[in-house]
């Protein structure tokens, strides 16, 4: 009579890979699930920052923890409170978020002495803590291991042979073949504009010779999804000649500039309109830089550090969202088609969402490791 005998290796593998089906079936089965039911067209939620449309009464409510941010009153902890549902042809997600103040600021530019500096205190580093706006940012992966989509590497050197991580942190990319889906949404820009910033994560991108130097920063695999054509653009350079940090506007609003004292709070304008049009100039408002316009502008004028193009065209596979801060809270509503677009993630049964939210901080923010499991019955 024979004997089968397995192999070492053999059961060694077969180990591991009931082991790995067995963890993968654990985390799928802890992590929070976000039901998405199906409303009609007709009834699709006005994008505005307000929830209390019809739609939302469909939607089951999902609360994430998310921790390890940049203040948010001291505490570096956002609750973020995610509904979601769908017509067949598009998503709707209603965010809701703790953020005890309401930062609009965004690199502004104070006119001094003549000159021009961009307010910041930490930019450099890419870590500023104080003139950057509030924004959330939505990621979106395939199924697989929950682990912030496998999008994260932490240290300051993650990639041997490409530059540091300029905060210090870490560098976002994934593997080759991957790709994550990543949406942003700006405070300053909400009010200039429904796009938001779409991009993805991939492979780490090429870099130059000016950021292997430390110079300018390497975002890793950050990329928006049409680079040729960014929602967002820095609206200065260096001042010709100058040695002591000014700068020098691309464009001029427009409209009436503000004091410098209205950079402290928002109670300094009467109209909340008025006032995020500081922080983000649309290429709509904005006349090209001369020394003749500038001259106008007395000591003490602020105005926009960023442009935003608030007259692009908006696409079919464009991700869309208004939001309103009331009493400590954010509320954002977003749209989007279900489809992809070439740089998208179908959003379907099974996808993985996770969410990071900034309280008035260039780059820490708050985040969760276990991602929502998108279910559309």
């Amino acid at each position: 009579m024979s004997v089968l005998r397995t192999h070492p290796l053999s059961s060694a593998l077969m180990g591991s890979v009931v082991a790995l089906g067995a963890l993968l079936a654990v985390n799928w089965y802890l992590c929070p699930h976000l039901i998405v039911p199906a409303i009609s067209a007709v009834d699709a939620p006005k994008l505005d920052g307000d929830i209390s449309d019809a739609a939302w009464s469909a939607a089951v409510p999902v609360t994430v923890l998310t921790r390890h941010g940049g203040d948010f009153g001291g505490s570096g902890e956002s609750k973020i409170t995610v509904r979601a549902v769908h017509d067949s042809q598009n998503i709707y997600l209603a965010l809701d978020w703790e953020d005890p103040t309401r930062s609009l600021e965004y690199l502004p530019l104070f006119k001094n002495g003549g000159a021009w500096r961009s307010v910041q205190t930490d930019n450099q580093s890419a870590s500023e803590p104080y003139f950057f706006d509030d924004r959330i940012a939505v990621m979106l992966a395939e199924p697989g291991l929950p682990l912030i989509g496998g999008a994260i590497h932490l240290g300051k050197k993650p990639l041997p042979e490409a530059p540091g991580s300029t905060t210090g942190r870490g560098l976002h990319y994934t593997d080759p073949g991957k790709m994550v889906d990543l949406w942003i949404w700006h405070a300053a820009l909400g009010a200039q504009t429904a796009r938001v910033e779409d991009a993805y994560l991939g492979p780490p991108l090429p870099f130059t010779a000016a950021q292997m130097a430390g110079k300018t920063r390497y975002f890793g695999g950050i990329s928006e999804d049409d680079p040729t054509h960014p929602l967002t653009q820095v609206n200065f350079i260096p001042a010709p000649g100058a040695q002591d940090g000014a700068v020098q506007p691309l464009n001029l609003p427009r409209y009436k500039t503000a004091a410098v004292d209205d950079i402290k709070s928002d109670a300094g304008l009467s109209d909340p309109l008025d006032h995020e049009k500081l922080w983000a100039l649309q290429a709509s408002a904005a006349v090209p830089y001369s020394a003749q316009a500038d001259a106008a502008l007395a000591d003490g004028s602020v105005i926009p550090g960023v442009m935003v193009d608030d007259a692009g065209p908006v696409g079919p596979h464009d991700t869309l969202a208004r939001g309103a801060w009331s009493g400590g809270h954010w509320i954002l509503e977003i749209k989007r088609s279900l489809a992809p677009g070439d740089k998208d993630l179908a959003f379907k049964d099974g996808i993985m969402l996770w969410f990071a939210a900034f309280d008035h901080s260039q780059s820490r923010h708050s985040y969760h490791l276990r991602p929502l499991i998108v279910e559309m019955p």
